[in-house]
Formats: structure tokens, C-alpha cells, sequence
């Protein structure tokens, strides 16, 4: 079963509304919250393009910022997102190695913090998704093999950032359970 995901034409208009209005913003409740991981096939080749879907859900009331760079590589200090990984039947998961980019925090207008960050207003009730092809091996030096169980952290430590009202917390996606394969 294929799984899709767009973002409507609705959530576009306020994607490009956001450097005009910016609202006041409450916190959200971490059971208000979903991360979801998704693929099409549970059997991957190392080498082969993977497709994983990720979607972050606002079930709450209200809206929030969150980072709109769905990427499990770069690391942001508007929000990360790591792919974790364990191999079945360990308790532990296991972040996938991430590169740091250097953010020096500047004080920014609003709406230039905005632009220059991709964060995106996420109203209540919408989502904001991704999908990726990338593959398995391209994560790391010697990538593990095997059936492993995958999920995704979303981290945002802190209230907000240089007073900007972020989504914050640990929010921990489903697990989906999948076999590396050689070939």
C-alpha cells in the first residue's frame, strides 16, 4: 500500500501568510500531538532508495511554530527531528548520526526569524508531512543490517527561542518495524 501525503492548498495560503500575521500562541499538550512514520515495504536494500513518510499532526486547539525542514541529517535549533533505531528484541534506540549546522542566533525580527529558519505556522487541526527516498546506507559508515524497528523524535528543548512560540518538548513517533537486506 503506497501512503501519500500533501499538503493543501489551504495550509499553502498559510504558509505564505506567515510573515504577515503572527498570533498569540499557547502550548500544545503532548497528547494533542502526533509524528507518524510510514513506509511502503518493510523488506529495504541497503542501497536502494527507501521511502519513508513522516508527518507531524496538530490535534490541539491551537497553533504553533514548528521547523518546516523535515530532514533526519541536519540538526536545527528550531527543532530536530532523529531516526532512531534499535534491533529487535533490545530496549534501546539508537540515534542516527546527525550533522550540526552552525546557527548563530541573531536577533531577527519576527518575520525575518521566519523566513530565514522555514518555520511554519502549524494551525490546529493540520499537519505538515514529508516524503523521502534516501537510502539506508547513506546514513552511515557501516549501517546496520538485520530486522530493526525504526522511530522518529521530535526535540525542541526550552519555551521558545529568542521569544518566538515554538512547538517544544519530546514527541516520539510510531514504531515501524522493518529488514535491511544486502541484496
Amino acid at each position: 500500500m503506497k501512503t501519500r501525503f500533501y499538503l493543501s492548498a489551504k495550509y499553502l495560503l498559510i504558509a505564505g501568510a506567515l510573515l504577515i500575521s503572527i498570533g498569540e500562541i499557547g502550548e500544545a499538550q503532548t497528547g494533542e500531538i502526533s509524528l507518524e512514520l510510514t513506509s511502503e515495504i518493510a523488506k529495504i536494500v541497503v542501497d536502494e532508495p527507501m521511502n519513508l513518510a513522516v508527518v507531524l499532526r496538530n490535534r490541539s486547539a491551537t497553533a504553533f511554530y514548528v521547523t518546516g525542514n523535515i530532514n533526519f541529517v541536519p540538526a536545527s535549533g528550531w527543532g530536530t527531528y532523529e531516526l532512531q533505531y534499535r534491533r529487535l528484541g533490545e530496549k534501546e534506540f539508537t540515534s542516527v548520526p546527525q550533522a550540526y549546522r552552525d546557527e548563530t542566533f541573531v536577533k531577527l525580527s519576527q518575520a525575518e526569524t521566519i523566513a530565514r529558519n522555514n518555520l511554519f505556522r502549524l494551525e490546529a487541526g493540520a499537519f505538515i508531512g514529508r516524503s523521502m527516498n534516501d537510502r539506508w546506507k547513506d546514513f552511515f559508515v557501516v549501517p546496520p543490517m538485520g530486522r530493526l524497528e525504526l522511530r522518529l523524535k521530535y526535540l525542541l528543548s526550552g519555551d521558545s527561542i529568542n521569544g518566538y512560540p515554538l512547538l517544544t518538548g519530546t514527541f516520539i513517533s510510531n514504531i515501524l518495524e522493518i529488514e535491511i537486506i544486502s541484496r
